[in-house]
């Protein structure tokens, strides 16, 4: 019995394998988790990621405890590779999964490594760039996933929340990038005139991940962006223990945390999608 159980699930293993999409994402991510630890390290680049921040230290740094969302991203993502394994999926979703869903999987890891490799070497403006289109892809991988709604509503927990959560993540922190460019040869971060470009740059990452949501309505969108939020409000603190701490960033995440969620709950109940 055990040995044609085994034969089974090599014949489907081996079947899942020979299709070429599903073959580079699994390379891909394997690839992003082995760059991320070298980031995590400081392995092979000339900066750990942690230090990165720290030189560029600005408002918009999160507290780093919420750095730790990066193993959500990547168990999900891992979820994402078994889910023809864990699931069963019809022939339409097995299209939706394999011809849609993996392609941008796949472009999401090339621009996560893109994006590694820069920053980790200091290069900045490339960096930008390539997690700008990290977070484009992110946003259509969204969009794919809300348009085929049955896929959406059967894999919402493994596949559609989590995505949108990675997604309202990334999208906060493109906006902590520019300020790291912004602001990459001065040593004046946290001036008036910082506090202010911080203030704009708050208000323009909310605005974005509510049009986001407003055309694909993926609750996680919002949690990933409010918990980036909770990042900002907790290193910013008066009581924080962090030496640059600024009240007024303080109360002014504090204030886009409550108006971004009252208008994520009025756009989920009385605005419906296109």
């Amino acid at each position: 019995m055990g040995k044609y159980l085994l034969r089974f699930l090599g014949g489907l293993m081996n079947k899942k394998l020979k299709n070429k999409n599903y073959l580079i994402g699994l390379i891909m991510f394997i690839l992003t988790l082995i760059f991320s630890y070298m980031s995590y390290v400081g392995v092979f680049f000339l900066h750990k990621y942690k230090d990165i921040l720290e030189m560029y230290e600005n408002p918009l740094v999160p507290n780093f405890f919420t750095f730790y969302i990066w193993i959500f991203i990547y168990i999900f993502s891992l979820l994402f590779l078994l889910l023809p394994f864990i699931k069963k999926l019809s022939m339409t979703n097995e299209e939706i999964y394999y011809e849609k869903l993996v392609p941008l999987f796949i472009f999401w890891n090339m621009a996560n490594g893109i994006y590694v490799v820069m920053v980790n070497n200091n290069y900045l403006m490339p960096a930008l760039i390539g997690f700008m289109a990290y977070a484009l892809i992110l946003i259509n991988l969204v969009k794919t996933i809300d348009q085929n709604k049955d896929f959406s509503k059967k894999y919402k927990y493994l596949i559609t929340l989590p995505t949108g959560i990675h997604a309202g993540w990334i999208i906060f922190s493109v906006f902590t990038n520019i300020m790291m460019v912004l602001f990459e040869n001065r040593k004046d971060s946290y001036s008036t005139f910082a506090i202010i470009i911080s203030l704009i740059l708050l208000i323009l990452a909310s605005a974005m991940v509510l049009f986001v949501f407003k055309e694909n309505k993926n609750p996680g969108l919002i949690i990933g962006f409010l918990f980036s939020l909770i990042g900002i409000i907790a290193r910013q603190r008066p009581s924080s223990s962090f030496q640059n701490s600024n009240y007024i960033v303080f109360i002014g995440a504090i204030v886009l945390f409550i108006i971004t969620s009252l208008v994520a709950i009025y756009i989920f109940k009385f605005i419906k999608e296109k």
